[in-house]
């Protein structure tokens, strides 16, 4: 019984391999279809966002405002001519209280 008990306790104090950390090399190069280096592979993605526009800088133009629902992020963009710009300086205006969804509505014209 003692020999058991033994067996059953030391059993404790070995590392339990089951749970090794995977760490991805951050390094590795990732190219788009047409051979160029991505700009930010490893920044994660997007899922289920919704977009509304908005105008952030007061600027009279319309930008853009995102919300991606899986992580409850708002993500802000200036638009720069045929291309929106990404300005994180705005997301903090919007309340941390939002979840599943939002609308943005323009209350001043």
């Amino acid at each position: 019984m003692r020999f058991l008990l033994f067996i059953l306790l030391s059993g404790l104090s070995f590392k339990g391999f089951s749970q090794y950390r995977f760490v991805p090399f951050y390094d590795t190069p990732i190219t788009h279809y047409n051979e160029e280096d991505m700009d930010f592979p490893w920044a994660g993605g997007l899922n289920g966002v919704q977009y509304g526009k908005i105008d952030l800088n007061n600027d009279g133009i319309k930008d853009l405002a995102g919300f991606d629902r899986s992580s409850g992020r708002i993500l802000c963009f200036l638009k720069s001519g045929n291309e929106y710009d990404y300005a994180p300086q705005y997301e903090k205006f919007f309340p941390p209280e939002i979840q599943n969804f939002f609308i943005l509505e323009d209350y001043n014209g």
